[in-house]
C-alpha cells in the first residue's frame, strides 16, 4: 500500500504503531499483515468496550440499517431519518469475505491474535439471539 496511510497518518508496513503494547513492540515488525490487522482491531475494540462507545456490528448494520440507525440516533440524541438514510448505503458484500480471501495461514494468525475476543463477541451475539 505504498503511499497510503493508516488512521494515524502513518504509512502501512512494519513500523510500530501507538497501539502496540510496549512489551510487544519488537514483535510487530516480524508478524504478518493479517496478524497486524487483527492486532489493531483487537486493541481498538478493547479500548472502545472500556468506554461508553456505541457498539455497532457491521453485519447488523448491513442487514438492518433502519434498526441500527434508530439505535444509533437514540444514542447520539440525533434525528433518526437523516442518519438512517445515510446508513442505507452500507452493503453486505464484504460480510464473510475473509472466508474467501484469507489463506489458512492468515486465518491462523488472526485467530491467534484476536481469537479469544472474536469468540467472546460471537458467544455474546448468539446469546442475544443475533447469530454471527
Amino acid at each position: 500500500r505504498a503511499g497510503e496511510a493508516d488512521d494515524a497518518g502513518l504509512g502501512y508496513g512494519s513500523g510500530v504503531r501507538f497501539w502496540v503494547e510496549p512489551e510487544r513492540r519488537a514483535e510487530f515488525g516480524r508478524v504478518s499483515e493479517a496478524r497486524r490487522a487483527a492486532w489493531v482491531w483487537r486493541r481498538y475494540v478493547t479500548a472502545a468496550r472500556a468506554s461508553s462507545a456505541f457498539e455497532l456490528r457491521y453485519e447488523e448494520l448491513a442487514t438492518d440499517p433502519a434498526g441500527v440507525g434508530a439505535q444509533l440516533a437514540r444514542y447520539l440524541e440525533a434525528p433518526n431519518r437523516p442518519l438512517t438514510e445515510a446508513l442505507r448505503a452500507v452493503h453486505s458484500s464484504s460480510i464473510g469475505r475473509w472466508r474467501r480471501e484469507l489463506t489458512p495461514e492468515q486465518v491462523a494468525d488472526v485467530e491467534e491474535e484476536a481469537g479469544p475476543l472474536l469468540l467472546e463477541l460471537a458467544v455474546r451475539m448468539t446469546l442475544a439471539g443475533r447469530v454471527p
